[in-house]
C-alpha cells in the first residue's frame, strides 16, 4: 500500500496525454475538491517512465496536501546524498523546504517533490553529466538508468533512502571510496588539515624536528600504522615516506629533503580539498556499469597500473601490473573496450602524431648534425623501413628531403620491423576502438621502475606482456612455451614474422581506463594520486557550469 494513502483514487480523473517534452499532468483532488493540474518539468523525458510506471498516481501529494514520503524524502537527501559525494543542496533545494511548510501544497508540488528523488537516483547511479561531454579524452558515454523499479519500491513499502542507496555503484574502487569519504569529514569534522611547513633541511632517518611529529599524524589519520607520534624521523616514517611518494608518482627516497616539493605540496592539500578530491572520483566511477563484470582488465590512468580482476585468475603479475600510458599532452582516453588479438612480433607502424612531432623532428636535428649519412644509420639501427602511401613498396630514407619536408603533406610512412627493439617490443594486445589505443610490450623496459610513468603517445605499454598474452590465450596451443619459443628475447635474436592470434571467444574481456586519483587500499590507507591529466579540475568546473554544488 502506498504511503501516505497516495494510492487512494489512484487512477487520476482525466485522461492524460504525454508530450513529446516529458510534460505530465497529474490530477489529484484539492483541499477544496477542486481539480489540481500538476505539471512535471519538460527537462528529462525519464519522469514520464515513474509516473506510468505508477499508473499516474501521485507519491507525495495527496488531497493536495503533502503524504509522508515528503518529509522522507528530506531526511533520505540529506543522508544519503552526502554519502555518494553528491551536494544535498542541489536537490532538497530552499524552494522545496519552503513547499514542505505549506498547506494545501501549491500547484507544481508533486513534481517538484518528484524532480528531486528521481534526479537524486540518477546520479548516484549514473553521474550527474554526460561524461564525454566534460573533455575529449573521456570516451565514456552516459549509462542507461536502470533504478526504476528500485524507485517504485521506495514509494511504496522499502523506504526512499533503502531504495536510492541501492542504486549506487556495486565495484570494490566506488565502495572504498564511500568509506574514504565518511573518515575524511571525520578528520575535517576534528580540525582537518593544515599545510604543513616545509623542512629546511632534509629530514631523513636519524632526523629530529617539530614537523615530524605532524607528518606522522597526517599519515596514521590516513591510516598507515604508525607506531609512535613523535619528533623522531624513524624507519617506520621513512617506509611510510616511500609509499606516499610512489602513490603520488614522484621520485621514492624515503626521505623528505627541501627540493622534494612534490611530496611536501602532496602535505599541503587541505582535508577538504581530500574530501572533494574523493568526490571527484566518484563521479569518475558513476560513468562505469553499476555492476563489473566478474572477470575484466582495470587500469588506473592515474597511478599507473592494471589489474586484471578475475577469481580464477592464478598469474600474480596481472593483479598489480604497471604500466605506461600516455603522457598529459597525449592522454590516453578514459574509456571502456575489449581485447581482441594477440599480435606476436608486431611491426610498428609510427602514428601520424609520433611521425610529425617526434620522427621527422629527430631526422632533422641528425641531418644538421651529421648529414644524411646519420639519416642511413638511424634507419638501418632501428630497423626501420619508409614505405610508399599508395604504393605500399619501400622508398630509400635518403631519397627523401627531410629538411624541407611538410608532415602533413607527406606520401609515405615509417614502419619499424618485427624484433626484441621495437617501439612496441614482442607482443601486443589489440582492442577494439577507433583511436588505435592498444596495449603492448616496449623497448624502454627499464621506465617501469620509475614512479611517473606517463610517458606514452597514448598506447598503454605493459611491464609484462608475455604473461597477459599467456593469460588471454590459456587453453590454446599458445602455452608459454610456445610463447617464448616464438618471440625474441634480446637484441641479438631477429624476427621477421609478425603473427596475429584470435583470443578465444571464451577468453575474451572488457578493459576499462580511468584515471582514479584518490582510493582506499587493501591495507585501508587512503592514498592519493597527483592529476597529471588535470581532469578532477575539468569534471569540477563542467559540475559548476551546469549548476551543481551549490
Amino acid at each position: 500500500m502506498l504511503r501516505g494513502s497516495a494510492m487512494k483514487n489512484s487512477r487520476a480523473p482525466i485522461h492524460m496525454k504525454l508530450a513529446s517534452l516529458a510534460l505530465i499532468a497529474l490530477t489529484a483532488a484539492s483541499a477544496h475538491a477542486q481539480s489540481e493540474r500538476v505539471v512535471l518539468p519538460a527537462t528529462a523525458k525519464a519522469y514520464e517512465k515513474f509516473y506510468s510506471d505508477r499508473s499516474f498516481a501521485p507519491a507525495f501529494v495527496n488531497g493536495g496536501y503533502a503524504t509522508a514520503l515528503v518529509s522522507e524524502l528530506k531526511q533520505a537527501i540529506l543522508t544519503v546524498a552526502p554519502r555518494h559525494g553528491l551536494s544535498p543542496r542541489d536537490y532538497w533545494t530552499a524552494n522545496l523546504e519552503s513547499m514542505s511548510q505549506m498547506a494545501p501544497q501549491p500547484a507544481g508540488a508533486e513534481a517538484a517533490y518528484a524532480k528531486a528523488y528521481i534526479d537524486l537516483a540518477m546520479h548516484i547511479e549514473i553521474g550527474r553529466l554526460n561524461p564525454s561531454s566534460i573533455s575529449k579524452d573521456i570516451k565514456y558515454a552516459r549509462q542507461p538508468f536502470t533504478g526504476w523499479s528500485a524507485l517504485q519500491a521506495g514509494a511504496l513499502n522499502q523506504g526512499l533512502a533503502t531504495a536510492l542507496e541501492s542504486l549506487a555503484p556495486t565495484h570494490e574502487g566506488y565502495r572504498g571510496l564511500v568509506s574514504a569519504l565518511e573518515r575524511m569529514r571525520a578528520i575535517e569534522a576534528q580540525g582537518g588539515f593544515k599545510a604543513l611547513a616545509k623542512s629546511s633541511s632534509t629530514l631523513k632517518v636519524g632526523s629530529s624536528a617539530s614537523v615530524v611529529k605532524d607528518i606522522k599524524s597526517r599519515a596514521a589519520a590516513l591510516g598507515y600504522y604508525v607506531a609512535s607520534i613523535d619528533t623522531k624521523f624513524d624507519s617506520q616514517l621513512s617506509t611510510i615516506i616511500s609509499d606516499i611518494q610512489q602513490s603520488n608518482l614522484a621520485p621514492v627516497t624515503g626521505r623528505l629533503s627541501p627540493s622534494d616539493s612534490a611530496t611536501w605540496e602532496w602535505f599541503s592539500v587541505s582535508s577538504a580539498r581530500r574530501i572533494q578530491q574523493i568526490e571527484l572520483n566518484m563521479e569518475k566511477y558513476r560513468w562505469l556499469p553499476r555492476q563489473l563484470e566478474t572477470r575484466h582488465i582495470f587500469i588506473n590512468l592515474a597511478t599507473q597500473k592494471l589489474s586484471v580482476v578475475d577469481p580464477t585468475n592464478t598469474i600474480e603479475s596481472l593483479k598489480d601490473m604497471r604500466v605506461i600510458n600516455g603522457r598529459a599532452e597525449r592522454k590516453t582516453p578514459s574509456m571502456r573496450d575489449e581485447v581482441t588479438s594477440v599480435v606476436f612480433n608486431p611491426k610498428w607502424t609510427v602514428p601520424p602524431t609520433v611521425f610529425a612531432e617526434d620522427k621527422v623532428t629527430a631526422l632533422k636535428g641528425l641531418i644538421q648534425t651529421q648529414g644524411y649519412a646519420g639519416v642511413d644509420s638511424w634507419f638501418s639501427q632501428g630497423r626501420y623501413t619508409v614505405v610508399d602511401d599508395e604504393l605500399r613498396r619501400q622508398l630509400s630514407p635518403s631519397s627523401i628531403d627531410w629538411m624541407n619536408l611538410n608532415p602533413a603533406t607527406a606520401n609515405f610512412y615509417i614502419v619499424q620491423l618485427p624484433g626484441y627493439d621495437n617501439a612496441l617490443g614482442v607482443a601486443k594486445v589489440m582492442l577494439n576502438n577507433p583511436w588505435a589505443i592498444y596495449l603492448h610490450d616496449t623497448n624502454d623496459r627499464n621506465l617501469f621502475s620509475n614512479s611517473m610513468r606517463a610517458r606514452s603517445s597514448g598506447c598503454i605499454r605493459m611491464q609484462y606482456p608475455l604473461d597477459m598474452a599467456e593469460y588471454l590465450l590459456r587453453n590454446t596451443k599458445w602455452n608459454r612455451p610456445a610463447i617464448d619459443a616464438f618471440v625474441p628475447h634480446s637484441s641479438y635474436e631477429m624476427k621477421e614474422k609478425e603473427t596475429w592470434v584470435k583470443i578465444p571467444q571464451e577468453n575474451k574481456l572488457p578493459v576499462y581506463t580511468l584515471s582514479v586519483t584518490a582510493r582506499l587500499g587493501d591495507d585501508n590507507v587512503i592514498r592519493f594520486t597527483q592529476d597529471v591529466y588535470k581532469q578532477n579540475a575539468a569534471i569540477l568546473a563542467a559540475l559548476q557550469g551546469s549548476g551543481f554544488l551549490k
